[in-house]
């Protein structure tokens, strides 16, 4: 018998529906719970304050292009 996805359809589709029959299947229930006093903190009192001093030092010395460039003489 050829049915061409029919077959299985038909079942996918009358195993969906019992599950949906049940009522229960496929849901589930979560409880929601709410805080009214939240506390927040301040970090920046209690962290020391320390200047940020960022120097960058390449270690590939450093040769502008014209230094270097030489166009063709015609």
């Amino acid at each position: 018998m050829h049915c061409n996805g029919k077959c299985y359809l038909k079942k996918q589709l009358e195993r969906d529906q019992q599950q949906q029959n049940n009522g229960s299947a496929g849901k589930e229930k979560y409880e929601v719970s709410y805080i009214d006093d939240l506390y927040s903190y301040d970090l920046r009192s209690y962290a020391p304050s320390i200047p940020l001093i960022a120097y960058y030092q390449s270690s590939v010395p450093y040769t502008p292009l014209s230094d270097t460039f030489r166009p063709p003489q015609a």
